[in-house]
């Protein structure tokens, strides 16, 4: 079960945060990332069956290929979501799921239905794409998996403080309070300027002071990329 969580800041700087715990119905079935990156800071977490997860993650390269073509064919930036989401349904549809069907419970009962839900980041905007395949855009905070109401609250409780700071709580609290989330956390840092070596560090450094987080960064696999 999964725990992925996104947020934004006044300065344009977008955060997801996730949890790393695989689970096979009760059982901890070991770590993993529940992300995927593209280019241009394009960025998609994932929670559902692991199937759908594994799908998604193996056909990534191929997935944001197809989008970026399809984008610089339609010219047209503003129904991306759009094709993204038509993309993620043809390659799970291509292997095994169908939507609006059944779940199966025998080997032969044909397709699964799709469980997938989605945070997708894309110039610094965030998204969710559900099972059905629609899309909404959430200009503040989102969060999908298993915990997801959990974080929530704990986001609500703490974002005045820094969004930051309220994004690490939410993902602390649903590990906390759910025992099907745990492991590191993946913290996902998508800003609006390219930053390398010491600058990135030092915008890192600042980042946590201006959020009061100094004394969780080095528990946090942090990935910094830029949008622009």
């Amino acid at each position: 079960m999964t725990i992925v969580a996104a947020t934004r800041d006044s300065r344009g700087n977008v955060y997801m945060a996730s949890d790393t715990l695989l689970t096979d119905g009760d059982m901890r079935a070991g770590h993993a990332q529940k992300f995927v990156w593209g280019n241009n800071g394009r960025i998609m977490g994932m929670a559902g069956y692991m199937r759908t997860q594994n799908i998604l993650s193996t056909f990534a390269p191929l997935i944001f290929e197809q989008l970026n073509q399809t984008i610089k064919e339609s010219k047209d930036t503003d129904t991306e979501v759009f094709f993204m989401a038509d993309i993620i349904a043809q390659y799970l549809n291509d292997n095994g799921y169908t939507p609006g069907s059944v779940n199966p419970t025998t080997p032969d009962a044909g397709p699964k239905g799709m469980d997938l839900e989605a945070i997708y980041i894309t110039n610094g905007r965030i998204y969710d794409i559900d099972k059905s395949l629609s899309y909404v855009e959430h200009p503040e905070f989102y969060a999908i998996g298993c915990a997801k109401d959990i974080a929530v609250g704990a986001f609500l409780a703490a974002k005045h403080v820094h969004p930051l700071y309220g994004l690490i709580k939410a993902a602390q609290a649903a590990i906390e309070m759910n025992t099907a989330c745990g492991g590191t956390i993946d913290l996902n840092i998508i800003t609006p300027s390219k930053l390398e070596g010491d600058e990135c560090d030092a915008f890192v450094e600042q980042l946590f002071a201006d959020a009061g987080l100094q004394d969780v960064q080095e528990e946090l696999e942090i990935y910094v990329r830029s949008f622009t």
